[in-house]
């Protein structure tokens, strides 16, 4: 097993054949208030932190409890400012538009949303978002992870099905996969294995080859290379 500490190691790990590990944090509620402890999570290996999560943090509101701060805080920002600087993947899962639009206008770097869908309808689930969110997010350059939950899909075709409507609005560069496994509702994914049907379904589906190689990984990595290229870290 080797860590995934730079979009190089990527690479490395399929030509090992090895299994690689990007260590992520979902929600940035470790911190405590403590922006070093941004700094002391990226020297033990972590790349990626989810600024907020199930919970209202320091950093900011949540998609699924009334707000308490209207959007990202002042510490928040200071946590975006800092992963910017040590070329870190900010995460905007569970993030409210409010917090979500502050941390575009922050940010130097793209940004990731890494397991979400596009709601449809007035009622959607709050856990989802707009095409209008998932936009902004594409055009400053970041990536939606397609959630393949069942909170509002009942069929692995369902999830093709959702897949390509992202791609329709966002292109292929801005779309991903991202699973959430083992901490998903009634998933309708649940295997890694299930990747080749992905593969398979996608094309079928009428996407080309080079669009399924960005869904299946190749628009995370661009962005990570985007990520760490802009870190301003001395």
């Amino acid at each position: 097993m080797q860590a995934i500490l730079e979009p190089n190691d990527i690479e490395a790990t399929e030509r090992s054949e090895e299994v690689g590990v990007l260590l992520a944090c979902e929600g940035g509620d470790f911190l405590e208030g403590d922006l070093a402890r941004v700094e002391e999570a990226y020297e033990a290996g972590v790349r990626t932190i989810q600024l907020v999560h199930y919970r209202v943090n320091e950093l900011g509101d949540i998609q699924t409890e009334e707000p308490q701060h209207g959007g990202l805080t002042a510490f928040g920002g200071a946590v975006v400012a800092e992963m910017n600087r040590l070329g870190m993947l900010i995460d905007l899962a569970h993030a409210p538009w409010s917090v979500v639009s502050a941390t575009l206008e922050r940010s130097s770097a793209p940004v990731m949303v890494s397991h979400t869908h596009l709601a449809a309808g007035a009622d959607a689930h709050p856990r989802l978002i707009s095409g209008e969110h998932a936009r902004a997010v594409a055009e400053a350059g970041g990536v939606i992870g397609a959630w393949p939950s069942g909170v509002v899909l009942e069929s692995f075709g369902e999830y093709l099905d959702e897949v390509v409507r992202m791609v329709a609005l966002l292109g292929a560069q801005h779309v991903g996969i991202g699973t959430d496994m083992d901490g998903n509702y009634r998933p309708v994914m649940s295997r890694f294995e299930q990747y080749d049907d992905l593969e398979t379904g996608l094309a079928e589906c009428g996407l080309s080859d080079d669009d399924v190689d960005l869904v299946l990984g190749g628009s995370f990595v661009r962005l990570f290379e985007r990520v760490v290229e802009s870190a301003t870290e001395d």
